[in-house]
Protein backbone atom coordinates (compact mmCIF):
# COMPACT_ATOMS: atom_id res chain seq x y z
CA UNK A 1 0.00 0.00 0.00
CA UNK A 2 1.26 3.62 -0.96
CA UNK A 3 2.20 5.37 2.49
CA UNK A 4 0.90 9.15 2.94
CA UNK A 5 3.70 11.06 1.58
CA UNK A 6 3.04 8.48 -1.51
CA UNK A 7 -0.71 9.21 -2.24
CA UNK A 8 0.29 13.19 -1.51
CA UNK A 9 2.25 13.09 -4.31
CA UNK A 10 -0.23 11.15 -6.47
CA UNK A 11 -2.56 13.70 -5.98
CA UNK A 12 -0.22 16.62 -6.48
CA UNK A 13 0.89 15.27 -9.77
CA UNK A 14 -2.40 14.76 -10.99
CA UNK A 15 -3.76 18.64 -9.13
CA UNK A 16 -0.55 19.66 -10.99
CA UNK A 17 -1.18 18.34 -14.13
CA UNK A 18 -5.05 19.79 -14.03
CA UNK A 19 -3.32 23.43 -13.59
CA UNK A 20 -1.48 22.66 -16.61
CA UNK A 21 -4.21 21.74 -18.76
CA UNK A 22 -6.29 24.50 -17.48
CA UNK A 23 -3.99 26.77 -18.02
CA UNK A 24 -3.63 25.10 -21.87
CA UNK A 25 -7.23 25.54 -22.11
CA UNK A 26 -7.94 29.12 -20.88
CA UNK A 27 -5.10 30.27 -24.19
CA UNK A 28 -7.29 27.61 -26.28
CA UNK A 29 -9.89 28.92 -26.22
CA UNK A 30 -9.85 32.10 -27.54
CA UNK A 31 -7.54 30.40 -30.28
CA UNK A 32 -10.35 28.33 -30.67
CA UNK A 33 -12.59 30.95 -31.51
CA UNK A 34 -10.59 32.88 -33.83
CA UNK A 35 -10.29 29.74 -35.48
CA UNK A 36 -13.79 29.43 -35.95
CA UNK A 37 -14.53 33.02 -37.29
CA UNK A 38 -11.48 32.46 -39.97
CA UNK A 39 -13.69 29.57 -41.16
CA UNK A 40 -16.73 31.51 -41.30
CA UNK A 41 -15.64 34.10 -42.90
CA UNK A 42 -13.65 32.30 -45.99
CA UNK A 43 -15.34 31.85 -49.20
CA UNK A 44 -19.21 33.25 -49.78
CA UNK A 45 -20.92 30.43 -47.33
CA UNK A 46 -19.88 28.02 -44.23
CA UNK A 47 -18.85 25.28 -46.54
CA UNK A 48 -15.12 25.71 -45.90
CA UNK A 49 -16.17 25.41 -41.71
CA UNK A 50 -18.45 22.32 -42.84
CA UNK A 51 -15.38 20.89 -45.03
CA UNK A 52 -13.04 21.37 -41.34
CA UNK A 53 -15.94 19.63 -39.58
CA UNK A 54 -15.49 16.69 -41.81
CA UNK A 55 -11.99 16.35 -41.52
CA UNK A 56 -12.06 16.46 -37.70
CA UNK A 57 -14.78 13.74 -38.16
CA UNK A 58 -12.77 11.81 -40.03
CA UNK A 59 -9.56 12.01 -37.63
CA UNK A 60 -11.99 11.06 -34.67
CA UNK A 61 -13.18 8.22 -36.62
CA UNK A 62 -9.47 6.60 -37.30
CA UNK A 63 -8.76 7.26 -34.05
CA UNK A 64 -11.53 5.58 -32.85
CA UNK A 65 -12.45 2.75 -34.99
CA UNK A 66 -8.83 1.82 -35.49
CA UNK A 67 -6.69 2.51 -32.25
CA UNK A 68 -7.94 -0.72 -30.65
CA UNK A 69 -8.86 -0.61 -26.64
CA UNK A 70 -7.82 3.51 -26.75
CA UNK A 71 -6.45 5.98 -23.85
CA UNK A 72 -8.58 4.03 -21.40
CA UNK A 73 -6.85 1.17 -21.92
CA UNK A 74 -3.42 2.59 -21.43
CA UNK A 75 -4.12 4.97 -18.80
CA UNK A 76 -5.95 2.15 -16.55
CA UNK A 77 -3.15 -0.79 -16.70
CA UNK A 78 -0.06 1.79 -17.33
CA UNK A 79 -0.17 2.78 -13.82
CA UNK A 80 -0.71 -1.05 -12.33
CA UNK A 81 2.72 -2.10 -13.94
CA UNK A 82 5.49 -3.12 -11.75
CA UNK A 83 8.71 -3.30 -13.25
CA UNK A 84 9.98 -1.62 -16.32
CA UNK A 85 10.13 -4.94 -18.66
CA UNK A 86 6.29 -4.91 -18.25
CA UNK A 87 6.00 -1.15 -19.09
CA UNK A 88 7.98 -1.80 -22.25
CA UNK A 89 6.36 -5.13 -23.27
CA UNK A 90 2.69 -3.29 -22.95
CA UNK A 91 4.49 -0.23 -25.53
CA UNK A 92 5.29 -2.55 -27.89
CA UNK A 93 2.23 -4.99 -27.64
CA UNK A 94 0.59 -0.96 -29.08
CA UNK A 95 2.95 -0.92 -31.93
CA UNK A 96 2.11 -4.19 -33.00
CA UNK A 97 -1.71 -3.26 -32.64
CA UNK A 98 -1.20 0.22 -34.71
CA UNK A 99 0.98 -1.73 -37.54
CA UNK A 100 -2.39 -3.90 -37.65
CA UNK A 101 -4.73 -1.33 -37.64
CA UNK A 102 -2.68 1.14 -40.23
CA UNK A 103 -3.10 -2.45 -42.37
CA UNK A 104 -7.08 -2.48 -42.11
CA UNK A 105 -7.00 1.44 -42.56
CA UNK A 106 -4.98 1.22 -45.64
CA UNK A 107 -6.82 -1.49 -47.71
CA UNK A 108 -10.44 0.18 -46.84
CA UNK A 109 -9.01 3.33 -48.57
CA UNK A 110 -7.09 1.56 -51.31
CA UNK A 111 -9.92 -0.98 -51.92
CA UNK A 112 -13.23 0.82 -51.02
CA UNK A 113 -12.75 4.56 -51.80
CA UNK A 114 -16.17 5.22 -51.79
CA UNK A 115 -16.87 4.80 -48.29
CA UNK A 116 -14.52 7.84 -47.79
CA UNK A 117 -16.68 9.77 -51.24
CA UNK A 118 -19.48 9.06 -49.18
CA UNK A 119 -18.35 10.86 -46.05
CA UNK A 120 -17.54 13.53 -47.89
CA UNK A 121 -19.73 13.88 -50.62
CA UNK A 122 -17.24 14.50 -53.36
CA UNK A 123 -15.12 12.37 -55.40
CA UNK A 124 -11.82 12.21 -53.86
CA UNK A 125 -8.70 12.54 -56.36
CA UNK A 126 -5.09 10.78 -56.22
CA UNK A 127 -3.79 13.54 -53.71
CA UNK A 128 -6.23 12.68 -51.31
CA UNK A 129 -6.20 9.57 -51.40
CA UNK A 130 -2.69 9.42 -50.91
CA UNK A 131 -3.06 11.70 -48.22
CA UNK A 132 -5.41 9.30 -46.24
CA UNK A 133 -2.97 6.24 -46.67
CA UNK A 134 -0.44 8.48 -44.78
CA UNK A 135 -2.49 10.18 -42.18
CA UNK A 136 -3.90 7.39 -40.80
CA UNK A 137 -0.63 5.66 -39.25
CA UNK A 138 0.18 9.76 -37.85
CA UNK A 139 -3.00 9.68 -35.88
CA UNK A 140 -2.85 6.39 -34.71
CA UNK A 141 0.92 7.14 -33.60
CA UNK A 142 -0.53 10.23 -32.26
CA UNK A 143 -2.91 9.04 -29.94
CA UNK A 144 -0.24 5.85 -28.83
CA UNK A 145 2.01 8.61 -27.57
CA UNK A 146 -0.19 11.14 -26.33
CA UNK A 147 -2.14 7.66 -24.03
CA UNK A 148 1.33 6.32 -22.45
CA UNK A 149 2.38 9.86 -21.78
CA UNK A 150 -0.26 10.06 -19.56
CA UNK A 151 -0.32 6.73 -18.10
CA UNK A 152 3.49 7.46 -17.11
CA UNK A 153 1.55 11.08 -15.02
CA UNK A 154 3.64 13.44 -17.58
CA UNK A 155 0.09 15.10 -17.64
CA UNK A 156 1.39 18.56 -18.70
CA UNK A 157 3.36 17.21 -21.57
CA UNK A 158 0.55 14.95 -23.00
CA UNK A 159 -2.04 18.45 -22.49
CA UNK A 160 0.87 19.97 -24.41
CA UNK A 161 0.77 17.63 -27.29
CA UNK A 162 -3.06 17.34 -27.65
CA UNK A 163 -3.85 21.04 -27.83
CA UNK A 164 -1.05 22.26 -30.04
CA UNK A 165 -3.01 20.95 -32.99
CA UNK A 166 -5.86 23.41 -32.06
CA UNK A 167 -2.80 26.07 -31.87
CA UNK A 168 -0.89 25.08 -34.88
CA UNK A 169 -4.18 24.90 -37.33
CA UNK A 170 -5.22 27.97 -35.75
CA UNK A 171 -2.50 29.88 -37.20
CA UNK A 172 -2.44 27.96 -40.60
CA UNK A 173 -5.85 29.17 -40.64
CA UNK A 174 -5.36 32.45 -40.18
CA UNK A 175 -2.59 32.63 -42.89
CA UNK A 176 -4.67 31.36 -45.55
CA UNK A 177 -7.83 33.86 -44.65
CA UNK A 178 -5.34 37.04 -44.65
CA UNK A 179 -2.57 36.10 -47.75
CA UNK A 180 -4.58 33.01 -49.74
CA UNK A 181 -8.63 32.47 -49.04
CA UNK A 182 -9.75 31.98 -52.20
CA UNK A 183 -6.67 28.60 -52.19
CA UNK A 184 -8.31 27.44 -48.96
CA UNK A 185 -11.76 28.40 -50.24
CA UNK A 186 -11.10 26.01 -53.91
CA UNK A 187 -9.69 22.87 -52.33
CA UNK A 188 -10.09 23.09 -48.52
CA UNK A 189 -10.14 19.14 -48.22
CA UNK A 190 -6.83 18.86 -49.19
CA UNK A 191 -5.13 21.95 -47.57
CA UNK A 192 -6.48 21.31 -43.72
CA UNK A 193 -5.42 17.63 -44.74
CA UNK A 194 -1.91 17.50 -45.57
CA UNK A 195 -1.56 20.64 -42.42
CA UNK A 196 -3.59 17.77 -39.99
CA UNK A 197 -0.95 15.17 -41.30
CA UNK A 198 2.22 17.27 -40.63
CA UNK A 199 1.04 18.67 -36.80
CA UNK A 200 0.23 14.60 -36.06
CA UNK A 201 3.46 13.45 -37.60
CA UNK A 202 5.05 15.79 -35.70
CA UNK A 203 3.65 15.33 -32.41
CA UNK A 204 3.75 11.40 -32.42
CA UNK A 205 7.55 11.41 -33.09
CA UNK A 206 8.08 13.75 -30.25
CA UNK A 207 5.50 12.25 -27.65
CA UNK A 208 7.08 8.83 -28.20
CA UNK A 209 10.95 9.65 -27.66
CA UNK A 210 9.70 10.95 -25.09
CA UNK A 211 8.14 7.66 -24.01
CA UNK A 212 11.30 5.47 -24.70
CA UNK A 213 13.23 8.17 -23.31
CA UNK A 214 11.69 7.18 -19.82
CA UNK A 215 11.39 3.36 -20.47
CA UNK A 216 14.15 2.16 -22.94
CA UNK A 217 13.76 -0.50 -25.86
CA UNK A 218 13.08 -3.83 -25.95
CA UNK A 219 11.42 -6.71 -28.52
CA UNK A 220 9.43 -8.16 -25.34
CA UNK A 221 5.63 -8.16 -25.41
CA UNK A 222 3.80 -7.90 -22.21
CA UNK A 223 -0.49 -8.16 -22.18
CA UNK A 224 -1.56 -7.17 -18.88
CA UNK A 225 -4.14 -9.65 -17.08
CA UNK A 226 -7.17 -9.43 -17.86
CA UNK A 227 -6.72 -6.34 -20.46
CA UNK A 228 -8.18 -8.02 -23.47
CA UNK A 229 -11.68 -8.66 -22.21
CA UNK A 230 -11.58 -4.91 -20.91
CA UNK A 231 -10.03 -3.65 -24.19
CA UNK A 232 -12.96 -5.45 -26.53
CA UNK A 233 -15.19 -3.96 -23.96
CA UNK A 234 -13.26 -0.38 -23.85
CA UNK A 235 -12.97 -0.37 -28.13
CA UNK A 236 -16.49 -0.96 -28.15
CA UNK A 237 -17.54 1.41 -25.54
CA UNK A 238 -15.20 3.95 -27.77
CA UNK A 239 -17.12 3.61 -30.65
CA UNK A 240 -20.14 3.73 -29.05
CA UNK A 241 -19.06 7.84 -27.49
CA UNK A 242 -17.99 8.43 -31.00
CA UNK A 243 -21.03 8.19 -32.72
CA UNK A 244 -23.60 9.53 -29.53
CA UNK A 245 -21.12 12.80 -30.11
CA UNK A 246 -21.05 12.49 -33.98
CA UNK A 247 -24.18 11.11 -34.83
CA UNK A 248 -25.53 14.77 -34.19
CA UNK A 249 -23.67 16.04 -37.15
CA UNK A 250 -24.33 12.90 -39.47
CA UNK A 251 -27.93 13.88 -39.07
CA UNK A 252 -27.57 17.33 -40.07
CA UNK A 253 -25.41 16.51 -42.88
CA UNK A 254 -27.76 14.04 -44.18
CA UNK A 255 -30.70 16.33 -44.03
CA UNK A 256 -29.00 19.49 -45.09
CA UNK A 257 -25.79 19.46 -46.59
CA UNK A 258 -22.13 20.55 -45.86
CA UNK A 259 -22.54 24.31 -45.61
CA UNK A 260 -25.67 23.81 -42.95
CA UNK A 261 -22.54 21.62 -41.38
CA UNK A 262 -20.65 24.18 -41.20
CA UNK A 263 -22.95 26.09 -39.28
CA UNK A 264 -24.00 23.80 -36.63
CA UNK A 265 -20.18 22.77 -36.18
CA UNK A 266 -18.97 26.32 -35.17
CA UNK A 267 -22.38 26.46 -32.52
CA UNK A 268 -21.23 22.88 -31.37
CA UNK A 269 -17.89 24.33 -31.13
CA UNK A 270 -18.75 26.97 -28.79
CA UNK A 271 -21.04 24.71 -26.77
CA UNK A 272 -18.08 21.78 -26.32
CA UNK A 273 -16.18 24.58 -24.46
CA UNK A 274 -18.29 23.23 -21.41
CA UNK A 275 -17.42 19.68 -21.14
CA UNK A 276 -14.24 19.96 -23.33
CA UNK A 277 -11.95 20.99 -20.19
CA UNK A 278 -12.89 18.25 -17.50
CA UNK A 279 -13.23 15.53 -20.41
CA UNK A 280 -9.04 16.99 -21.18
CA UNK A 281 -9.29 15.87 -17.68
CA UNK A 282 -10.47 12.86 -17.43
CA UNK A 283 -7.09 10.82 -18.28
CA UNK A 284 -5.64 12.34 -15.50
CA UNK A 285 -8.93 11.83 -13.02
CA UNK A 286 -8.56 8.21 -14.19
CA UNK A 287 -4.73 7.24 -13.90
CA UNK A 288 -5.09 9.32 -10.53
CA UNK A 289 -8.42 6.81 -9.18
CA UNK A 290 -6.22 3.67 -10.84
CA UNK A 291 -3.18 4.38 -9.43
CA UNK A 292 -5.00 4.54 -5.79
CA UNK A 293 -7.44 1.74 -6.50
CA UNK A 294 -3.98 -0.36 -7.30
CA UNK A 295 -2.95 -0.01 -3.94
CA UNK A 296 -6.48 -0.21 -2.12
CA UNK A 297 -6.91 3.39 -1.67
CA UNK A 298 -10.57 3.27 -1.92
CA UNK A 299 -11.61 5.84 0.51
CA UNK A 300 -8.63 8.25 -1.25
CA UNK A 301 -10.60 7.38 -4.41
CA UNK A 302 -14.42 8.34 -3.17
CA UNK A 303 -12.96 11.26 -1.65
CA UNK A 304 -11.25 12.55 -4.68
CA UNK A 305 -14.32 11.45 -6.94
CA UNK A 306 -16.85 14.19 -4.44
CA UNK A 307 -14.85 16.79 -4.59
CA UNK A 308 -13.98 16.97 -8.42
CA UNK A 309 -17.26 15.82 -8.83
CA UNK A 310 -18.74 19.33 -7.17
CA UNK A 311 -15.88 21.31 -8.82
CA UNK A 312 -17.09 19.75 -12.18
CA UNK A 313 -20.40 20.78 -11.27
CA UNK A 314 -19.73 24.40 -10.65
CA UNK A 315 -17.04 24.67 -13.54
CA UNK A 316 -19.46 23.21 -16.20
CA UNK A 317 -22.86 25.26 -14.79
CA UNK A 318 -20.77 28.34 -15.08
CA UNK A 319 -19.84 28.37 -18.33
CA UNK A 320 -23.16 26.92 -19.40
CA UNK A 321 -24.83 29.92 -18.18
CA UNK A 322 -22.54 32.44 -19.93
CA UNK A 323 -23.03 30.94 -23.30
CA UNK A 324 -26.90 30.42 -22.71
CA UNK A 325 -27.76 34.25 -21.88
CA UNK A 326 -25.17 35.63 -24.09
CA UNK A 327 -25.75 33.52 -27.33
CA UNK A 328 -27.23 36.50 -29.30
CA UNK A 329 -23.44 38.48 -29.25
CA UNK A 330 -21.37 35.53 -29.39
CA UNK A 331 -23.18 34.07 -32.17
CA UNK A 332 -22.98 37.75 -33.90
CA UNK A 333 -19.38 37.45 -34.12
CA UNK A 334 -19.18 34.77 -36.72
CA UNK A 335 -22.08 37.07 -38.88
CA UNK A 336 -25.65 37.39 -39.54
CA UNK A 337 -26.40 34.26 -40.24
CA UNK A 338 -25.45 32.51 -36.23
CA UNK A 339 -26.77 35.33 -34.80
CA UNK A 340 -29.89 34.49 -36.66
CA UNK A 341 -29.84 31.22 -35.05
CA UNK A 342 -28.31 31.95 -31.77
CA UNK A 343 -30.73 29.86 -29.91
CA UNK A 344 -29.39 26.53 -31.31
CA UNK A 345 -26.45 27.98 -29.29
CA UNK A 346 -28.88 28.11 -26.04
CA UNK A 347 -29.79 24.30 -26.38
CA UNK A 348 -26.68 23.03 -27.01
CA UNK A 349 -25.19 24.66 -24.06
CA UNK A 350 -28.04 23.46 -21.90
CA UNK A 351 -27.22 20.11 -23.86
CA UNK A 352 -23.93 19.95 -22.63
CA UNK A 353 -24.50 20.92 -19.30
CA UNK A 354 -26.87 17.76 -18.59
CA UNK A 355 -23.42 15.83 -19.30
CA UNK A 356 -21.65 17.78 -16.42
CA UNK A 357 -21.05 14.51 -14.28
CA UNK A 358 -20.71 12.17 -16.94
CA UNK A 359 -16.95 12.66 -17.50
CA UNK A 360 -15.57 12.33 -13.85
CA UNK A 361 -18.35 9.19 -13.20
CA UNK A 362 -17.39 7.40 -16.20
CA UNK A 363 -13.97 7.88 -15.28
CA UNK A 364 -14.60 6.52 -11.81
CA UNK A 365 -16.29 4.06 -13.44
CA UNK A 366 -13.36 2.92 -16.08
CA UNK A 367 -10.83 2.79 -13.27
CA UNK A 368 -12.98 -0.22 -11.63
CA UNK A 369 -12.67 -1.95 -14.86
CA UNK A 370 -16.52 -1.14 -15.27
CA UNK A 371 -16.49 -0.83 -18.66
CA UNK A 372 -18.24 -3.28 -20.21
CA UNK A 373 -21.35 -1.67 -18.10
CA UNK A 374 -20.43 2.00 -20.08
CA UNK A 375 -20.44 0.12 -22.85
CA UNK A 376 -24.39 -0.89 -22.85
CA UNK A 377 -25.17 2.44 -20.93
CA UNK A 378 -23.69 4.02 -23.74
CA UNK A 379 -25.36 1.68 -26.54
CA UNK A 380 -28.89 2.29 -24.95
CA UNK A 381 -27.82 5.92 -25.08
CA UNK A 382 -27.58 5.56 -29.02
CA UNK A 383 -30.48 3.46 -29.87
CA UNK A 384 -32.73 6.20 -28.15
CA UNK A 385 -31.00 9.36 -29.17
CA UNK A 386 -31.18 7.98 -32.53
CA UNK A 387 -34.45 7.09 -32.68
CA UNK A 388 -35.89 10.19 -31.18
CA UNK A 389 -33.86 12.02 -33.63
CA UNK A 390 -35.28 10.38 -36.32
CA UNK A 391 -38.69 11.07 -34.64
CA UNK A 392 -38.36 14.36 -34.39
CA UNK A 393 -36.35 15.81 -37.02
CA UNK A 394 -38.85 16.12 -39.77
CA UNK A 395 -41.09 18.77 -37.86
CA UNK A 396 -38.54 20.61 -35.84
CA UNK A 397 -35.36 20.06 -37.94
CA UNK A 398 -32.25 20.99 -36.42
CA UNK A 399 -33.91 21.56 -32.88
CA UNK A 400 -35.02 17.82 -33.43
CA UNK A 401 -31.59 16.57 -33.66
CA UNK A 402 -30.52 18.96 -30.37
CA UNK A 403 -33.61 17.52 -28.45
CA UNK A 404 -32.18 14.39 -29.12
CA UNK A 405 -28.60 14.71 -28.41
CA UNK A 406 -30.14 16.49 -25.14
CA UNK A 407 -32.03 13.32 -23.71
CA UNK A 408 -28.93 10.76 -24.46
CA UNK A 409 -26.25 13.16 -23.03
CA UNK A 410 -29.22 12.53 -19.93
CA UNK A 411 -29.27 8.99 -20.49
CA UNK A 412 -25.34 9.01 -20.46
CA UNK A 413 -25.47 10.41 -16.82
CA UNK A 414 -28.03 8.23 -15.93
CA UNK A 415 -25.86 5.41 -16.79
CA UNK A 416 -22.74 6.59 -14.88
CA UNK A 417 -24.83 7.70 -11.77
CA UNK A 418 -26.24 4.12 -11.60
CA UNK A 419 -23.16 2.00 -12.61
CA UNK A 420 -20.96 4.36 -9.89
CA UNK A 421 -23.50 3.40 -6.94
CA UNK A 422 -23.27 -0.31 -8.44
CA UNK A 423 -19.79 -0.46 -7.20
CA UNK A 424 -20.59 0.27 -3.71
CA UNK A 425 -21.01 3.11 -1.35
CA UNK A 426 -23.79 4.37 -3.01
CA UNK A 427 -24.63 7.16 -0.39
CA UNK A 428 -21.04 8.51 -0.89
CA UNK A 429 -20.99 8.38 -4.55
CA UNK A 430 -24.13 9.97 -5.35
CA UNK A 431 -24.46 12.94 -7.70
CA UNK A 432 -24.68 16.18 -5.73
CA UNK A 433 -27.04 18.73 -4.50
CA UNK A 434 -25.57 21.06 -6.62
CA UNK A 435 -25.79 19.21 -9.60
CA UNK A 436 -29.45 19.21 -9.58
CA UNK A 437 -29.43 22.72 -8.65
CA UNK A 438 -27.34 23.57 -11.71
CA UNK A 439 -30.16 21.79 -13.99
CA UNK A 440 -32.95 23.74 -12.94
CA UNK A 441 -31.53 27.07 -12.67
CA UNK A 442 -30.00 26.93 -16.25
CA UNK A 443 -33.43 25.26 -17.80
CA UNK A 444 -34.97 28.47 -16.27
CA UNK A 445 -32.57 30.88 -18.04
CA UNK A 446 -32.43 28.90 -20.95
CA UNK A 447 -35.95 29.09 -21.24
CA UNK A 448 -36.06 32.98 -20.39
CA UNK A 449 -33.25 33.99 -22.72
CA UNK A 450 -34.70 31.77 -25.71
CA UNK A 451 -38.25 33.91 -25.89
CA UNK A 452 -36.42 37.42 -24.74
CA UNK A 453 -33.10 38.14 -26.34
CA UNK A 454 -31.96 40.50 -23.75
CA UNK A 455 -29.09 42.99 -24.21
CA UNK A 456 -25.42 42.71 -22.71
CA UNK A 457 -26.45 44.89 -19.33
CA UNK A 458 -29.55 42.77 -18.54
CA UNK A 459 -28.20 39.31 -19.20
CA UNK A 460 -24.40 40.50 -17.05
CA UNK A 461 -27.10 40.89 -14.29
CA UNK A 462 -29.20 37.93 -14.72
CA UNK A 463 -25.25 35.97 -14.79
CA UNK A 464 -24.66 37.67 -11.42
CA UNK A 465 -28.04 36.97 -9.80
CA UNK A 466 -28.26 33.82 -11.03
CA UNK A 467 -24.49 32.60 -9.71
CA UNK A 468 -25.37 34.24 -6.57
CA UNK A 469 -28.11 32.13 -6.19
CA UNK A 470 -25.99 29.11 -7.46
CA UNK A 471 -23.41 29.11 -4.82
CA UNK A 472 -25.86 29.47 -1.91
CA UNK A 473 -27.62 26.81 -3.05
CA UNK A 474 -24.72 24.36 -3.86
CA UNK A 475 -23.47 25.27 -0.52
CA UNK A 476 -20.09 25.85 -2.14
CA UNK A 477 -17.20 27.23 0.16
CA UNK A 478 -13.83 29.14 -1.48
CA UNK A 479 -12.08 26.97 0.54
CA UNK A 480 -12.80 24.05 -1.87
CA UNK A 481 -11.27 26.02 -4.44
CA UNK A 482 -8.38 27.12 -2.79
CA UNK A 483 -7.62 24.04 -1.10
CA UNK A 484 -7.05 22.82 -5.24
CA UNK A 485 -4.86 25.26 -5.48
CA UNK A 486 -2.63 25.19 -2.99
CA UNK A 487 -2.01 21.61 -3.20
CA UNK A 488 -1.50 21.81 -6.81
CA UNK A 489 1.35 24.93 -6.13
CA UNK A 490 2.89 23.23 -3.08
CA UNK A 491 6.62 22.36 -2.95
CA UNK A 492 7.46 18.84 -2.91
CA UNK A 493 8.08 17.07 0.86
Amino acid sequence: MLDTNEIYQTKKRALRGSAIIFLLTVIAFPLLQIRNWFLSHIGTDTEVAGVFALIILLQQGIATFLFFGGKNVITTFYPKLKTNTERIGFVNRYYTLVLFATLIGICIVLFWPRSIELIFRKELNTQTIYLLLFLIPAVLLTQMGNSFLTGMQHFGLAAFFGRSQQFIMTIAIGLFYFFAPEKLARNPLLILGCTLFLMSFANATIALFKVHRNIGFSKSLYTPLNSIRFSIFAHLEKITTFLYTAIDQVFVLVRFDVAKLGEYFIFLQLARIIPLSFQIFGHVILTTFSSLLANNNLSQAISAYRKISRLSVAFHFLISLILVLFARQIASIFGASYAENNRYLIWLAFNMNLGSMHTVASMYATSHEKINQLFYAKLFQIIVQFALTLLLIGQFNIYGIIAGKGVGLFIANLGAFIIVARIGMAEKTAPPFAFFISQILLFCAAVYTHIYQQSWLLSSVLFVAICIAFVFAGKYRMQEFMSIIRLSLSKNK
